[in-house]
């Protein structure tokens, strides 16, 4: 739904992954565990390159679309002959209270 606030998490996913990568493989040179169950630690790794693929994904289609142009800034720019840059516009942060308004609490 955020994908750009779960991107967040690859530093802390990565570092478990790091070490329970290092855990598993002592473990099995061990003799502590079976190899189904290290390959059983394979579900987060799927989720840890679905997140980067999903980042990679928002990235590439975070430009603005189509729908937001306005015609009106290209006869401005036509007429003073200067391109004008697009200033992005601030995002609002989402809280409870602009979700649900001021007196829900």
């Amino acid at each position: 739904m955020r994908p750009a606030a779960a991107f967040g998490l690859v530093p802390a996913l990565a570092g478990f992954l790091v070490l329970l990568g290092v855990v598993s493989g002592i473990d099995l040179v061990n003799g502590a565990v079976t190899v189904d169950r290290v390959v059983s630690h394979g579900i987060i790794v799927a989720g840890f390159v679905l997140l980067i693929a999903v980042h990679r994904q928002h990235r590439e289609n975070s430009g603005p679309s189509p729908a937001a142009h306005d015609p009106a800034d290209d006869d401005q720019t036509r007429t003073s002959g200067q391109h004008a840059l697009a200033r992005p516009q601030p995002r609002t942060r989402r809280t409870f209270r602009t979700l649900f308004g001021r007196d829900a609490a």
